[in-house]
């Protein structure tokens, strides 16, 4: 590897461009490596963690090194073989000289990732694969590789054995998780390592099957960094976004505000940076923008530590399963009326009502109802408060055809026969169930009337065809 010298400003910078995923992590070393003869200053390196799907990558990092940089890389990684982190190394590695690629292994048939691997050929770069356990150092930085093992690569999805490293510095800890999604997620929980990080590059682009909530519990970040451009995908998704905010985390997309860049600089120009004086130990900076100008928004990071962090209100979430050997408490919430036979309109407009039995609010945040072969398994959002008497679930069309205010929608089929419900609270306690050994204990398939819980909490046949949703 060939390492700079002279002035090192460090920085993480997540880069824009466009659909896909890059950033750029340059850090100084501590004089262990050679340096020209002559030369002053620390030793740097410079780490490229994927490049997006074509040119863009090119022109942010001009953005971010400035126009007459040295056009030097010394380790490209790639997290894992999909165009959109890939395919931008093509003409990085045609412009710009490279010590050593990084990889988790995997391979793809696409023509972009040939063509790479040639380019890769020609100039004799060479090629390392990394995994869980192995370690980066460089001085007294650090790169733990977190995944993928044999684990990752067993799940069903080849997104879900993307690299993921966890960088630790004097100054900060960044986990940079490629295009893991849930199954990863909670792999790496199982694993027990310990996840907190104060920047989070968040997985997947910001997709529902990503970053859920006890990821993002373990995890803690007060930064989330989303690499994401235009797209058809719905990226990053509102459930995202909410479960960031709820753990309190400040958002910044590429998308929005362009290049996202960390300076990490225990040394900085006089006069450039606000707070120049300031003896709170290594600097940490945001900047953000298009590089246009000269005019970037920049953030001290002790300023950012010294405001105060907006209150974590993430729930985790235990996933329950219908069987237990359990007691249902009965309280403080139960399962209030049922149209398990559909609607005159439809025999799947089907509904579910609770009732609060306390006359307070009920935080329903992660409590599940499930159904016994669990083809209706919902987990109700986060800050989803019970501040009535009632709490009506029903299908999407039941809601249309009915014409019903319900408080969430739900999928999946209630079966005639054989499959009740029952309800958990968010530890798995068991609140409350229909058990249906044969046939349902109330409510009239023909004429559609619903199955209803009386002041004596055992079920009868509604009096009216519908039932009566949301009222006594």
């Amino acid at each position: 590897m060939v390492f700079s010298a002279g002035r090192v400003t460090e920085a993480i910078s997540f880069l824009s461009v466009g659909q896909g995923d890059a950033q750029l992590i340059s850090l100084a070393g501590p004089g262990l490596w050679a340096r020209p003869t002559g030369s002053s200053g620390r030793a740097e390196a410079r780490f490229l963690i994927d490049a997006g799907a074509g040119r863009q990558v090119l022109e942010a990092l001009d953005q971010v090194l400035g126009p007459n940089h040295r056009r030097r890389l010394d380790v490209l990684i790639i997290t894992h073989p999909d165009l959109d982190h890939y395919g931008g190394f093509i003409d990085v590695i045609k412009y710009y000289d490279v010590g050593l690629i990084i990889t988790n292994g995997q391979e793809s048939e696409a023509e972009a990732w040939r063509e790479l691997m040639t380019e890769i050929a020609k100039r004799d770069i060479p090629v390392l694969t990394l995994a869980a356990g192995d370690v980066i150092n460089f001085g007294n930085k650090q790169f733990s590789v977190l995944a993928p093992d044999e684990d990752f690569f067993a799940l069903a999805d080849g997104n879900e054995a993307s690299l993921v490293l966890m960088l630790k510095t004097d100054e900060v800890k960044v986990l940079l998780t490629g295009d893991i999604g849930h199954p990863a997620e909670d792999l790496l929980l199982t694993k027990g390592y310990n996840l907190e990080a104060d920047i989070l590059k968040v997985g997947h682009h910001g997709s529902r099957f990503s970053t859920g909530e006890n990821f993002i519990t373990a995890v803690r970040p007060r930064l989330a960094v989303i690499g994401v451009g235009r797209n058809n995908y719905g990226h990053p998704t509102d459930e995202v976004l909410s479960i960031l905010d709820l753990a309190g985390s400040i958002i910044y997309r590429t998308d929005l505000d362009g290049t996202v860049k960390v300076l990490l600089t225990k040394e900085l120009p006089t006069g450039t940076w606000p707070e120049a004086n300031s003896r709170l130990g290594a600097w940490l900076a945001l900047l953000t923008g298009e590089y246009k100008g000269n005019q970037p928004t920049v953030i001290s990071w002790p300023t950012f530590l010294a405001t105060a962090r907006p209150d974590f209100n993430l729930v985790p979430v235990t996933a329950c399963v219908f069987k237990t050997a359990d007691r249902p408490s009965g309280e403080p919430v139960i399962f209030s009326e049922i149209a398990w036979m559909g609607a005159s309109t439809g025999a799947t407009h089907e509904w579910v009502e609770l009732r609060n039995l306390t006359g307070q609010a009920i935080d329903l945040s992660g409590w599940q109802i499930i159904n016994q072969n669990e083809r209706i398994h919902l987990t109700l959002p986060q800050q989803t408060l019970f501040t009535g008497q009632f709490f009506l679930l029903a299908r999407q069309a039941t809601m249309e055809a009915l014409n019903l205010e319900v408080d969430t929608i739900f999928t999946g089929a209630i079966r005639n026969q054989g499959e009740g419900l029952r309800l958990f609270d968010n530890d798995c306690n068991l609140i409350d169930e229909v058990l249906v050994p044969g046939n349902w204990p109330a409510g009239d398939n023909q004429t559609k009337q619903t199955m209803e819980r009386t002041a004596g909490l055992n079920w009868q046949t509604s009096s009216v065809v519908g039932g009566s949703p949301g009222f006594d």
